[in-house]
């Protein structure tokens, strides 16, 4: 549904989601180092406040993107999923439609 310039761009922002916990991981190896070897610990301070901000500063871009994709692009998923045409903001009932449609669980 989405072009592929919009899925690139969702897909890299994810991807920076998916690499803060990863530096978090790294900051709590620090952590453990930092119960033996104190400069570790400051090492790992610096490495839990980094990752905080890259996962917060992540996560809000990528939600900026979600939602502007869904601003675009939930006319034309509405007309292709055969719901009718939508003329004011997004109604409840066709975000139910929706996920009824497209859940793959139920």
């Amino acid at each position: 549904m989405l072009p592929d310039d919009v899925r690139t761009e969702l897909r890299a922002s994810r991807a920076s989601c998916d690499a803060a916990p990863t530096l978090f991981m790294w900051a709590a190896c620090y952590g453990v180092l930092g119960c033996f070897w104190w400069p570790a610990a400051v090492g790992a301070a610096v490495t839990v406040v980094v990752s905080w901000r890259r996962g917060r500063r992540a996560a809000e871009s990528h939600a900026e993107l979600a939602e502007a994709a869904v601003d675009v692009y939930l006319r034309r998923l509405v007309n292709e999923l055969g719901l009718g045409p939508i003329d004011a903001l997004p109604d409840p009932r066709v975000g139910r439609d929706i996920n009824r449609i497209v859940r793959k669980a139920a």
